[in-house]
């Protein structure tokens, strides 16, 4: 008795599909419609940040919060440290960032420009 039901759901989405020429929708965890096809950005390329050689001899330490903008292409077009301990931090973290690479977002299929926020923490090893 599977198999019909199955069918037959199958079958139903595929008439919604050709009824309105749209793809199916999907209801996430937090209720809103998303398509079938949007996924977040995926990062393909990473460098870490040169911690700055001052402020390793100075002792500095710190979380540097960095939100940054990944165009439909995948690079990251703006970046601007949003919390800091430091400003020489700040400025190796979004230097960092600015050099990442991302598989961009797709909405309905089709890449989109994101927003995103990083934490990046300098420690002394």
């Amino acid at each position: 008795m599977r198999t019909p039901l199955l069918f037959t759901a199958s079958l139903l989405l595929l008439a919604g599909c050709a009824s309105n020429g749209s793809m199916p929708q999907a209801q996430s965890d937090n209720g809103l419609e998303m398509h079938v096809d949007d996924r977040p950005p995926r990062q393909t390329s990473k460098i870490d940040p040169v911690y700055p050689p001052a402020a390793r001899e100075e002792g500095v330490t710190g979380t540097v919060t960095v939100e940054f903008v990944i165009s439909a292409t995948g690079t990251v077009s703006s970046a601007r440290a949003i919390a800091s301990p430091d400003a020489r931090l700040s400025e190796a973290a979004v230097s960092a960032v600015l050099q990442w690479r991302f598989a961009p977002a797709l909405k309905a299929g089709r890449p989109v420009e994101s927003r995103m926020r990083q934490t990046i923490a300098f420690g002394l090893n």
